[in-house]
């Protein structure tokens, strides 16, 4: 039975949320956070340490489902694209190599509306949350982060 995000705990998330099946390789669990986003939040470009040579991002829930907030990559060739996900949708990526990122998160409302909401001294309730997964390779050279046993 496929688990649903809030379901999944500590020992045994590895074999449902990302199938090493699917990426033709064993895998370990590392570690995973949880993030909730607010306006003028950004993830900054970088790239993950070596606990995250795999990892999945996971879009749990966002407030503002009509402006789906893109996650953007650079590819192997150096170009970049994004991807856009809805509730539900999780996204897999090389987090070591691929450099990742965010833009500033958007506020769901207009300009009238954000003025409106500022002249009545009411704060933009605009979210996103997303959980992150990260996973070595068991015959891989981070093998030694499993379970994120070893901090660099």
């Amino acid at each position: 039975k496929q688990k649903t995000a809030y379901e999944i705990s500590t020992r045994d998330w590895s074999s449902d949320v990302c199938s090493s099946d699917l990426l033709e390789m064993d895998l370990h669990p590392t570690y995973f956070h949880d993030r909730f986003y607010f306006v003028g939040q950004q993830l900054k470009r970088h790239s993950d340490r070596p606990a995250c040579e795999v990892s999945v991002t996971l879009q749990i829930s966002s407030n503002h489902p009509d402006d789906p907030w893109p996650i953007w990559f650079e590819r192997p060739d150096g170009t970049e694209s994004c991807v856009v996900m809805n509730d539900g949708d999780a996204a897999v990526y090389k987090g070591c190599e691929r450099e990742h990122w965010r833009d500033p998160l958007p506020s769901r409302y207009g300009k009238r509306q954000r003025l409106w909401r500022k002249i009545r001294k009411l704060p933009d309730d605009t979210f996103h949350h997303q959980i992150f997964l990260h996973y070595i390779d068991a015959n891989g050279p981070y093998v030694h982060c499993a379970f994120d046993a070893v901090r660099p």
